[in-house]
């Protein structure tokens, strides 16, 4: 089993191993996650990931150019819907606050 720790919401939740971030976001759509296209293009789901990012699938290109494009160089930020959770990690959703709209 892995955690999931949305850091700004004090909120851990478990996930088996390899469980993807959209697949978790859809069945508990009250997460404080955020998704758009789902395909690593629109940059929506950007995610500063504050620790356990050694527990996340790799980057792919596609994903690299996506947070460059959306001004996010930083290698801590990775984009939800590419990847995967194989460890407990700590994250905070770019495009998330407690007064967002779902």
């Amino acid at each position: 089993m892995a955690t999931i720790t949305f850091k700004k919401q004090k909120l851990e939740i478990s996930v088996s191993d390899g469980s993807e971030f959209v697949d978790v976001f859809q069945k508990d759509t009250s997460l404080p996650m955020k998704f758009g296209c789902t395909r690593g293009i629109c940059g929506v789901c950007a995610m500063e990931v504050t620790s356990g990012m050694d527990n996340l699938t790799k980057k792919s290109d596609l994903e690299s150019e996506t947070l460059k494009r959306k001004g996010i160089e930083e290698e801590n930020y990775r984009l939800g819907c590419q990847c995967a959770v194989n460890g407990s990690v700590e994250v905070s959703f770019v495009n998330y606050s407690e007064s967002s709209p779902e």
